[in-house]
């Protein structure tokens, strides 16, 4: 098996950017968790931008945006989806997983094993008998279903133009699924661009809408959100989690420490919480990427999540 994590640098993605987000992944040795023979990890910036500056250790794979499609547009995301995407090709012999990751999504400690999952191949039921109930295996099974990882959304975006059940920041999924997606974005990138808007939650959008097979589910929680110099926001949160996640608990709490269990999803002047160790992923939402794109720019978030 290999794991190919993607990270894109397009639009005002700085390279440094790319250089963080692949130390934050070395720092928690997901290349070296397990055997190469068992799983080899690749990091790889998928851009049309120049990759000078890039650290040593990051692959870069070089795309050209179709026709009619802005090459800043975060759509180029759904190129990855196109059997014959440079690089992976190479390697079409292995089992690839593909995990697209957004550079402002930050792994804690606990985030490797979602990172390095296995993903089966399509139709094949052996890793999801637990999760699934007998008659979406059957399914699964008869027409042959692809499988995604996408986040559960708990919370409520603050841009409610375009509502999504799953998060942008975070796609897993075997190399040459997900053609179809593709091919039907290459038929109309024009008309798809106007109808679901020029934005990552867009494009999010037009991949549920056109995906055909099963969303793997993530954990309660696993994923969260943090609204960067956006206190009332991050003060919604709060209540969200009270109502959407903490309902759950304990049967859904994954971390040993149950002290932490009733805390707040966000914990302010505390004497050691910050952010609850339930989500093993945090997403810094700057919120107006085209004029603030800096996640430092909140000295909470930069204290207790980006520690640097």
């Amino acid at each position: 098996m290999a794991t190919e994590i993607v990270l894109i640098k397009n639009g005002n993605t700085s390279v440094e950017e790319i250089n963080s987000a692949y130390i934050r992944l070395k720092h928690l040795r997901v290349d070296t968790i397990y055997p190469k023979d068992h799983n080899t990890v690749t990091f790889n910036c998928y851009t049309n931008t120049g990759t000078d500056g890039l650290i040593d250790g990051i692959n870069s794979i070089e795309f050209d945006s179709l026709e009619g499609v802005n090459p800043e547009s975060p759509w180029n995301k759904i190129l990855l989806m196109n059997r014959g995407v440079g690089g992976f090709k190479d390697r079409a012999n292995q089992n690839i997983k593909i995990l697209i990751m957004d550079t402002k999504l930050f792994p804690r400690n606990t985030s490797q094993n979602t990172i390095l999952d296995f993903i089966n191949a399509k139709g094949e039921t052996t890793e999801v008998y637990e999760i699934l109930e007998p008659e979406t295996i059957a399914t699964i099974k008869e027409q042959e279903l692809p499988y995604m990882v996408m986040p559960t959304k708990w919370w409520t975006d603050e841009d409610t133009t375009t509502q999504t059940d799953y998060a942008h920041f975070f796609t897993a999924f075997n190399y040459r699924d997900l053609h179809e997606i593709f091919e039907t974005f290459k038929a109309d990138p024009t008309g798809l661009i106007s109808k679901y808007g020029d934005t990552k939650q867009g494009v999010q959008k037009y991949i549920e809408d056109t995906f055909k097979g099963v969303v793997l589910p993530t954990g309660c929680g696993e994923f969260g959100i943090y609204y960067i110099n956006n206190k009332e926001s991050n003060q919604r949160l709060i209540q969200e989690w009270e109502d959407n996640v903490k309902c759950y608990f304990p049967q859904e709490w994954s971390i040993p420490n149950e002290e932490d269990m009733d805390a707040d999803y966000i914990s302010y002047d505390h004497e050691w919480r910050d952010i609850s160790e339930q989500s093993r992923f945090i997403y810094a939402d700057t919120q107006d990427e085209d004029t603030n794109n800096d996640t430092r720019a909140d000295l909470y978030f930069r204290t207790w999540i980006h520690k640097e």
